[in-house]
């Protein structure tokens, strides 16, 4: 089952079937998540730096010992994506600045990224501090 990124009100409005101690458990366990900063390897397979990692399988030019390790590193790096919702394009920036734009059903988000500091832009106007900022857009937790 997959669950879609929803604000804590909301979040609160689906717990009618607990005690009110677990529902004080599962709000603040859902509210910690809300107010974690977004990293871009919650949104693509990134290593523990937080660069992205490439699918081995789309280099044909390692031997096998090198895609075995690779592919390790990535299959890892894949299982700490937290959402899965939006496809990928990478694009290289003016001024050291690597983008990618998530394309969503409903939505585009703009993750601009210099020195591994990560910045959501929602649009022009909206940059995400928290998760809690991304609600908006229909994510879904894997």
């Amino acid at each position: 089952m997959k669950t879609t990124l929803i604000s804590s009100k909301d979040y609160g409005k689906t717990l009618k079937e607990v005690s009110d101690l677990e529902y004080r458990q599962k709000r603040e366990a859902y509210d910690l998540l809300l107010d974690q900063e977004p990293k871009l390897g919650d949104f693509i397979s990134c290593d523990k730096e937080g660069k992205p990692l490439e699918n081995p399988e789309d280099n044909e030019n390692l031997d096998v010992i090198e895609y075995t390790k690779r592919s390790k590193e990535y299959q890892e790096a894949l299982e700490r994506v937290k959402f899965d919702v939006f496809e990928f394009e990478q694009d290289d920036f003016v001024d050291g600045f690597c983008g990618y734009l998530m394309r969503g059903k409903d939505h585009s988000v703009a993750v601009l990224t210099q020195d591994n500091e990560v910045i959501f832009e929602i649009d022009e106007d909206v940059t995400a501090e928290t998760l809690e900022d991304l609600t908006t857009l229909g994510l879904v937790l894997k």
